[in-house]
């Protein structure tokens, strides 16, 4: 998420296995300034960013979330763990 300028923190993240590949169903929180046009394009960079890192994942849904009434919980932008494949 690091890698994903406009990416405020990953806000919600549900990861499933469906035989040998992953389902993903994120939430990010980016900026309420920004249009719906600019959020889409950070949503789809991340969504780009997954692809090309987490090689069994095989779907992934990003969507964005400007309100800030998220939980507060963990996962900004900035943490990141890299784990061999």
């Amino acid at each position: 998420a690091e890698h994903v300028p406009g990416l405020v923190r990953i806000a919600d993240m549900k990861v499933r296995w469906m035989g040998h590949r992953l389902h993903a169903d994120l939430a990010i929180e980016v900026d309420s300034a920004l249009t719906v046009t600019e959020a889409n394009r950070i949503a789809a960079a991340y969504e780009r960013e997954l692809f090309e890192h987490i090689a069994p994942l095989a779907a992934a849904n990003v969507r964005f979330d400007t309100t800030g009434n998220q939980d507060p919980g963990v996962w900004p932008a900035h943490q990141h763990h890299h784990t061999a494949h």
